[in-house]
């Protein structure tokens, strides 16, 4: 399955060249962000390296006792075929280009039509560290997690172009508290 509303010059092709890896990978987060897939970097090599869809690969069954497991996973691991092989072009053992070397655009699952639900997808998030030490500060400070969710919607224009969840916050917070000096009194 493809989606078929981006303009050509968005779409990845074999032998397109970009100065270094940083702008590939960008180039392809872009075009997965429109056509609504998450990535992930797959297999590193010293002169090759592979990005794919997140969906890559299958689950493995949980084989082990089943009264001692902690939760129920899912896997939203479909064995899908899409990726990009990029490889490093070399002049005098220097690495002067990258190039896509092979690219895979079918996948095997349904892609994410909406913007809304893309950004907040792991490869689509992306969190500014000012912002991040305001929500710190504001967490650290008590604030309750609406008023901060307000505060950050005013900020962003709107509680639907904040570029992370209520989650994503609750997480961080619980994860900065297991991090912090326990006072005793």
């Amino acid at each position: 399955m493809q989606f078929s509303g981006l303009d050509d010059d968005m779409v990845p092709k074999q032998n397109m060249v970009f100065k270094d890896y940083d702008s590939v990978y960008d180039f392809y987060e872009k075009y997965a962000y429109h056509a609504g897939f998450d990535i992930r970097k797959s297999r590193t090599k010293k002169t090759i390296r592979e990005i794919c869809c997140s969906r890559e690969g299958h689950h493995k069954f949980y084989k082990g006792d089943e009264f001692e497991r902690e939760r129920n996973h899912r896997t939203k691991k479909t064995g899908c075929k899409a990726y990009m092989k990029v490889k490093n072009v070399m002049v005098d053992g220097e690495v002067s280009s990258v190039v896509y070397d092979v690219v895979v655009l079918e996948h095997n699952h349904p892609l994410t039509p909406s913007l809304a639900a893309v950004k907040h997808m792991r490869s689509h998030k992306h969190t500014d560290d000012t912002i991040m030490e305001f929500v710190n500060t504001m967490q650290e400070n008590r604030v309750a997690q609406n008023s901060l969710i307000g505060v950050l919607a005013d900020m962003h224009g709107g509680q639907e172009n904040i570029p992370f969840t209520s989650r994503n916050l609750e997480n961080r917070f619980v994860s900065c508290i297991c991090h912090l000096p326990i006072e005793l009194h």
